[in-house]
């Protein structure tokens, strides 16, 4: 291997724990230039040792990456740039499965973790363990589920991203079933969003429903089933707290902490909330008391009588105002509003009982403080009716009545906040 090379390092070695610290000089040999060690099911260790230029491989104890817990039908490598495994140094631990084999299972210290690229970077501690498992691949009709994603700052989505043969992406009755809590999505493949190649399949998920199992699978026209996949919107949150921008990381966990609140409003799935873990102090919902909304209301209208409003909390947010009319066919009723441009659209009244009620939907978080104006005409006499009104405004009537619950005025506030951090991210 030529001259100068120190004993011990001449083609294969055995070392102990204990060669595994900083070198304080490299006056006679050098430096260690990159440390690279290999785990295989838990059972030997190779380890790549580039010194000055030359790379020599050795062998040594599994012991020396005991905190690297490796299952079978895969491998996990751990390097980094100083060339020892010291505590606080930033470690790249990569995962990569067998042929036949994908991740299974992820998780540092006990708490499930997400790969970026099949890595994962942290500092290292030795007191800390890296798990992975691994297990069989199935992709019975060909696909690939690429990666999922969710639509945050909008309304509440789940999208999922799958690569596709030609043999189902010519198939006009292959579809994909998304199914969210008992409720299910059939998108034909011929209807499905595509993107350089990929295809797009996308479920609104409700705020309290972020913790519930999404699962996603591929069917042919054929009555062939593709694999089935299963995801949460929270396990992508976790993923995006844990590496995403600052920016990010507060959106996100605005919208878990209004998740979660929307589980204990509506008692769904309260055994796991979407918070849980988030915050290491105290939730921003206690520095809420009030918000700064009202309602705005001019004219009369014979016949028309406005009753009520509420919220519906779902993926997106709608207004939903309440009215009694003495012939429903008399009334013309439009909403406008402004979004660059002043817009408007002609809402139709649904019929409840004696009441009547119309919807102003897609509100996503951004526009929660957005105003809305509703108008009333009646066509007989030409009497009209508005009304100026926000979420917000609300929010601000369950903060101020005494009759609302501690639960009802915990999620109005959550949403509140939520709609703050959405406008910090897109910079309103």
């Amino acid at each position: 291997y030529g001259s100068g090379i120190p004993t011990g390092f001449e083609g294969k070695a055995y070392l102990p724990v204990s060669v595994m610290k900083p070198m304080t000089s490299s006056a006679a040999y050098g430096s260690f230039a990159s440390i690279k060690l290999v785990i295989n099911n838990g059972s030997s260790v190779g380890a790549n040792y580039i010194f000055n230029g030359i790379t020599f491989v050795n062998e040594i104890p599994v012991n020396a990456t005991s905190n690297v817990s490796c299952g079978e039908n895969g491998q996990v490598t751990l390097s980094n740039p100083y060339g020892v495994m010291v505590d606080g140094i930033s470690t790249t631990y990569t995962v990569t499965a067998n042929d036949g084999y994908v991740v299974d299972t992820v998780t540092y210290d006990g708490e499930n973790v997400e790969l970026t690229d099949d890595n994962y970077v942290v500092n290292y501690d030795s007191s800390k363990v890296f798990a992975v498992t691994f297990k069989e691949e199935v992709v019975s009709l060909g696909e690939k589920l690429v990666s999922m994603n969710v639509s945050a700052g909008g309304k509440i989505s789940a999208i999922f991203k799958y690569e596709l043969p030609l043999s189902i992406q010519t198939d006009e009755n292959a579809y994909v079933l998304l199914s969210l809590n008992g409720k299910e999505k059939a998108v034909l493949i011929s209807e499905a969003q595509v993107e350089n190649g990929y295809y797009y399949f996308e479920i609104d998920v409700p705020a309290a429903e972020m913790t519930k199992d999404i699962i996603v699978q591929l069917f042919d026209g054929d009555g062939g089933q593709g694999s089935v996949y299963t995801y949460t919107v929270k396990k992508w949150a976790d993923y995006i707290i844990a590496n995403g921008s600052i920016e990010q990381v507060e959106l996100v966990k605005a919208m878990l902490n209004y998740g979660a609140y929307a589980q204990i409003r509506f008692n769904v799935n309260t055994e796991v909330l979407a918070n849980e873990g988030i915050f290491d102090g105290a939730n921003p919902i206690e520095s809420v008391q009030t918000v700064d909304a009202s309602i705005v209301e001019s004219g009369n209208v014979n016949g028309f009588e406005m009753t009520s409003y509420d919220l519906i909390l779902e993926a997106e947010t709608t207004i939903r105002i309440y009215f009694t009319a003495s012939d429903i066919n008399n009334y013309n009723i439009k909403v406008s509003y402004f979004d660059e441009v002043n817009k408007s659209f002609t809402l139709t009244p649904v019929a409840d009982g004696e009441r009547y009620y119309v919807d102003i939907i897609n509100i996503a978080a951004p526009l929660i403080d957005r105003e809305f104006t509703v108008e009333v005409v009646n066509n007989v006499d030409n009497s009209e009716y508005s009304i100026t009104l926000s979420a917000l405004c609300y929010i601000n009537g369950v903060l101020n009545s005494n009759t609302t619950t501690s639960a009802q005025k915990d999620v109005v506030k959550a949403l509140y906040i939520y709609n703050q951090k959405a406008n910090e991210f897109f910079g309103k």
